[in-house]
């Protein structure tokens, strides 16, 4: 398989077992490496692994500095081979198992724990967000900061006129987000969604409302990297990585969010559409922005 005249090799009896959802919390007084922790045991109690067997440590977490993943390695009087800190917002997860799966392959670790997760502590969230980036920091926060929402709106209204969008089109995309969190039995939002109630929202930076805007929580979710002989001998249930890639920048010199999977990375990916896709006329040549299958 090949993506912007590279190679991308296979992950030949790479797997993913033993998935855990730490239940999510709207408001919590525990730090993130609660919640991280509280998957990784879940994930080693799922395949019947003691601690010292997970020998790789992936942790995906905004919340948890000024703590590492060397930190938690301490906490959890864990020892590591293997480890990875990714802050690469909801990219986050791919590119973490992606990673780990690398590091299995080349026999840098046998039993890699990626953990997604964090805490949820309003006083220190608000804090966060000022201190998001260097730009943020010197050229937004001094000004008076509307939060991430105010860039989001901002990309939003031209996104909706470059395509000819309308409010009811990204209504339609909360409404089947908030139907496919019903059956999710953790989920901390699962009341059906009308499109009226989407549009009398409380509106919070035109042309985005309530109903657009992420609610921050606290929880985690995780997933353990081994080899295909390993899950096997393990007895527990498993799902093969087949393929991945990790582009960033992908659309270097443009608006990233208004040529995304338009053009450019279509052509880059040239991935087979998974069976049932209800992607747009692109998929005519079975070719898809999705960046990894299992």
């Amino acid at each position: 398989m090949k993506a912007s005249g590279k190679l991308q090799r296979s992950h030949q009896n790479i797997v993913l077992a033993a998935p855990v959802s730490v239940p999510y919390q709207r408001k919590t007084t525990q730090p993130a490496s609660y919640f991280i922790g509280t998957a990784l045991r879940g994930m080693l109690t799922a395949a019947g692994l003691q601690k010292a067997e997970c020998d790789g440590l992936m942790v995906s977490s905004y919340s948890l500095a000024p703590d590492t993943v060397v930190s938690l390695a301490e906490t959890f009087d864990i020892s590591l081979n293997w480890i990875e800190q990714v802050q690469l917002g909801g990219a986050s997860g791919i590119i973490g198992v992606r990673r780990a799966a690398r590091a299995v392959a080349a026999g840098d670790a046998e039993v890699v724990a990626c953990i997604g997760g964090d805490t949820y502590i309003p006083h220190q969230f608000a804090g966060l967000l000022g201190r998001f980036s260097n730009f943020t920091i010197d050229g937004v926060t001094p000004y008076g900061c509307g939060g991430a929402s105010v860039p989001f709106a901002l990309l939003t209204r031209a996104y909706m006129e470059a395509y000819n969008v309308d409010r009811e089109d990204f209504g339609r995309l909360c409404i089947l987000q908030r139907e496919n969190a019903g059956a999710y039995r953790q989920a901390l939002l699962r009341e059906r969604l009308t499109m009226q109630a989407y549009l009398s929202a409380r509106p919070v930076s035109d042309p985005l409302g309530l109903f657009d805007c992420v609610m921050p929580c606290a929880g985690a979710e995780g997933v353990l990297v081994m080899q295909e002989a390993r899950a096997q001998s393990l007895g527990i249930p498993y799902v093969n990585l087949l393929a991945s890639a990790e582009k960033h920048n992908a659309s270097g010199g443009t608006v990233m969010p208004l040529t995304f999977g338009s053009g450019y990375y279509w052509r880059v990916s040239n991935y087979r559409c998974w069976r049932g896709c209800i992607c747009d006329s692109k998929c005519k040549d079975n070719s898809s922005q999705a960046n990894a299958f299992m």
